[in-house]
């Protein structure tokens, strides 16, 4: 065997040197590069879950107004059916207002204010009315009371 001229060691070893350096930034390239390919993977999970909360919260938002769409045609129902009430009672009253033309009744108005002295009147006869009654339920609770009741 040939001896190694010791210049082709020497270039040798340099060799190795910069193929390990290479290596060792190869490697350090890909760790860096591992590194970000899972913190990547990490951000679209979380994005993932974010849409994923945002789809449920978007759901229920529907359902809320859908709620408040079927409560506004509940309303609309109700309003229309008060107008159609109205207008049925306003036919009849016209209706009645004619007849009372018709047959030449005076519209005037049935009720009226009370003058003072009628108030009084008023306010006397229905304190007669109670002291009545009052004597007639002793009278009746006498007869009961003395046994000579003949109802």
């Amino acid at each position: 065997m040939a001896k190694k001229d010791p210049r082709d060691m020497v270039a040798m070893e340099d060799l190795l040197e910069h193929r390990a350096k290479q290596v060792e930034a190869g490697l350090a390239t890909f760790h860096h590069m591992s590194q970000q390919v899972d913190d990547l993977q990490r951000q679209v999970a979380n994005a993932h879950d974010q849409i994923a909360r945002l789809d449920t919260q978007i759901e229920s938002l529907k359902e809320v107004v859908s709620i408040y769409e079927s409560q506004a045609r509940h309303y609309q129902r109700e309003r229309d059916q008060a107008v159609a009430d109205r207008a049925v009672y306003e036919s009849l009253f016209a209706s009645f207002q004619a007849m009372l033309r018709a047959f030449k009744i005076p519209t005037t108005p049935l009720v009226r204010e009370q003058s003072e002295e009628e108030a009084f009147a008023g306010r006397l006869a229905d304190g007669l009315r109670e002291g009545l009654d009052h004597v007639d339920r002793a009278a009746g609770h006498a007869e009961y009371g003395n046994g000579d009741a003949t109802s």
